[in-house]
């Protein structure tokens, strides 16, 4: 069955050749005729075209046209115009003549009439080779999977954004997809899909290399491994590049700071990194504030110069400075620092044996001077007291220093020495006490370091600062610890180192003091320093009775002796008489009588000034103060002065003992066991005793 299109086609071949026909018919040139006949040939051809050259006017037939078409036109020469190809031979027509479609449009192919063109179907490609329409399969490696293709689709290469695909046969209207691990290589692959490699990955057929931080070693993987996060535990890697068929682990001193990492990180503060790993600092040590660490380094232990510190964490920065006080005591403590031992001291964290005159307790900052009189060698917590015998007068003191000669220390802890004191001394250094002087001899000063003899005529006890003088009548040698007294017969002054005879002051001498004769032989006596004739009573004058010379010696009145012992109001030569002497010897003597004077009888006579007149009373005997006990005064029965009133009493001889005398009007009583011891008597205002001396036969 024809169709429309064929019809038109035929009818539009019929009309080209009637035209190509007319022109073939003979055209002379304008040059060649030299005129033209208006019914004829004319180049007057504007009516027809502006491109007409030359015409048959009266034809309206152009026979030469100068216009070009456009190449997909062709160019009518009797009109001289441009028909479009499509208009005659369909749209899709690209060339045509006045007889045929000569070439179709790229992707169509020209129908086998030549009367138009037709789509190119799928798994065909269509174009056109030096004019002339060609229809060919999709050769391998490609396909057409939709109509009018003047070329066809190649399979694409496997890429990141893109699926792979092939074909092994011609005309395919669709490519082989790679299936997941596979991709293709090229575009238009014409083999099958191959093996993902190393480094990539291949899901569905893309073909995706592995991104930074990412590998694959293995082949045909769908997915990349990413690089892992470095830790204690976990060496971490990265990837710098993509396409990376392994990661990297990381230089010493840098990590893989994320897992997919695509570089290295410098290694923190407080890490260390080493072989990937990513480690924090241990305990008791740091990175000491520094990035890139490869090894951390040990908190530092306390030296005389170097300030201890501590970590007492994981992860430090820096270690920590122990403080005044404290510090460590070995390289990497992990506890915090600790109190300053004994015999030590730590400022700043530093450890410093405690030097030389000085100590250190426990949490010292500093050593502490030893006071003056105490020392110490170094390393001590406390000084030690200088010993006996030794002293330091400074603070701060290494040593003690030994007493010189002359000096002692008797105690501890002293900051000097004493002088020995006098009467000892010492002759050695560094002693705790003094030696005493022996007897016979004396150190006067302080801080003697030897004795010194006594002379001779002098003595000394132990420990003496002088020696004595030998008092007279004694003497020494050189010496001696005490004074020897001279036999009898002899005598010495003050200070003699010999006795002399007493015959040196008077041949009769029988003993003498250093200033004379004391007893001459019998019938002499003492005078001056020698001896001479026997006592003379009444040149002394006394009264003689007997062998027995008497005297008076007088004293103020008031004066009691109130002992029977012998007096020394006699003196020497003379001496008091026994009671039983008295009564033999003083009735008889003139003296005893009583003086005109002596006021003993009661009167009304007034002193100056008022008072009665104090009556006095002779007393010839001593009273040995016994009364009566029926008064309380004594009185003498009326004016008689021997009569024994109340209150006295006679003794065996016949004499009154006691006395008593008015003051006052107050009587003043004999008191029990006392009495006078000589014969006594009141005389006005005076006391009289008498004395005696025994006169040689």
């Amino acid at each position: 069955m024809v169709s429309a299109f064929s019809l038109v086609e035929v009818s539009i071949s019929v009309l080209i050749i009637s035209i190509i026909a007319a022109s073939l018919t003979p055209v002379i040139s304008k040059r060649v005729t030299g005129s033209v006949m208006a019914n004829k040939i004319s180049t007057n051809c504007d009516s027809i075209d502006s491109f007409c050259a030359m015409c048959y006017p009266s034809m309206g037939k152009c026979i030469s046209c100068t216009k070009t078409c456009e190449s997909n036109q062709y160019r009518k020469e009797e009109t001289c115009s441009c028909i479009n190809c499509s208009s005659l031979y369909g749209s899709y027509c690209a060339k045509c003549n006045s007889k045929e479609c000569v070439q179709c449009k790229e992707g169509y192919f020209l129908n086998d009439d030549k009367m138009g063109c037709s789509k190119c179907p799928i798994g065909y490609y269509c174009y056109q080779e030096n004019g002339v329409s060609k229809k060919l399969k999709c050769p391998k490696g490609t396909y057409g999977d939709v109509k009018g293709l003047s070329e066809c689709k190649k399979c694409p290469r496997s890429d990141e954004n893109t699926i792979g695909g092939y074909t092994t046969t011609t005309g395919n209207t669709s490519c082989i997809w790679c299936s997941d691990g596979k991709r293709t290589e090229v575009e238009g692959q014409t083999s099958a899909c191959t093996t993902c490699p190393r480094g990539y990955y291949c899901p569905s057929g893309y073909y995706i290399p592995c991104p930074k931080g990412y590998a694959n070693n293995l082949t045909g993987q769908t997915e990349c491994t990413k690089c892992i996060k470095a830790t204690n535990s976990t060496i971490g890697t990265y990837a710098s590049s993509t396409a990376s068929v392994s990661c990297l682990t990381c230089d010493n001193g840098q990590y893989a700071k994320t897992a997919g990492a695509s570089g290295c990180s410098d290694c923190a503060k407080g890490y260390y990194c080493v072989n990937g790993y990513y480690t924090p600092c241990p305990k008791g040590t740091s990175t000491k504030d520094k990035t890139k660490a490869t090894v951390c380094t040990n908190c530092l232990a306390s030296a005389s110069n170097i300030t201890g510190t501590v970590a007492t964490s994981t992860a430090s920065v820096t270690c920590l400075a122990c403080g005044d006080g404290k510090y460590s005591n070995k390289a990497g403590r992990t506890s915090s620092c600790l109190n300053c031992p004994e015999k030590y001291y730590c400022p700043s964290g530093m450890l410093i044996p405690c030097p030389s005159g000085s100590y250190c307790p426990s949490g010292s900052t500093s050593a502490t001077s030893c006071s003056a009189g105490y020392y110490s060698t170094g390393s001590v917590i406390s000084c030690s007291e200088c010993p006996k015998g030794q002293y330091s007068s400074s603070a701060g003191s290494t040593s003690c220093s030994k007493c010189e000669k002359g000096t002692y220390a008797s105690s501890t802890a002293l900051t000097k020495c004493s002088n020995c004191p006098k009467g000892t001394y010492n002759n050695g250094e560094g002693l705790s006490s003094c030696t005493d002087c022996s007897a016979g001899y004396y150190a006067k000063d302080t801080g003697s370091t030897e004795c010194t003899k006594c002379s001779a005529g002098y003595y000394s006890k132990a420990k003496a600062s002088i020696c004595t003088q030998c008092s007279a009548g004694y003497y020494s040698k050189e010496g001696a610890s005490e004074c020897a007294k001279c036999t009898t017969g002899y005598y010495s002054k003050a200070g003699a180192s010999e006795c002399k005879a007493c015959t040196s002051f008077h041949e009769k001498c029988t003993a003498c003091s250093s200033t004379g004769c004391t007893t001459c032989a019998s019938g002499y006596k003492v005078d001056g320093t020698g001896c001479k004739v026997s006592f003379d009573c009444e040149a002394e004058g006394g009264v003689k009775s007997g062998n027995i010379c008497y005297k008076k010696i007088m004293l103020e009145k008031g004066y009691i002796i109130n002992s029977n012992t012998t007096s020394t109001l006699c003196g020497s030569t003379w001496r008091e008489p026994t009671r039983e002497e008295a009564c033999d010897i003083l009735g008889s003597t003139s003296w005893l009588t009583i003086p005109s004077e002596q006021p003993y009888s009661v009167s009304d006579t007034k002193e100056d000034d008022g008072t009665a007149y104090r009556k006095y009373v002779y007393a010839v005997m001593p009273c040995k103060g016994t009364y009566k006990a029926s008064t309380s005064k004594c009185n003498f029965g009326g004016d008689s002065f021997y009569s024994p009133g109340p209150g006295c009493k006679w003794d065996d001889y016949g004499m009154m003992y006691g006395f008593c005398y008015k003051d006052d009007d107050n009587y003043i009583n004999c008191k029990n066991n006392q009495y006078t011891s000589v014969a006594a008597g009141y005389s006005n205002n005076r006391v009289y005793i008498g004395c005696i001396h025994e006169l040689e036969e």
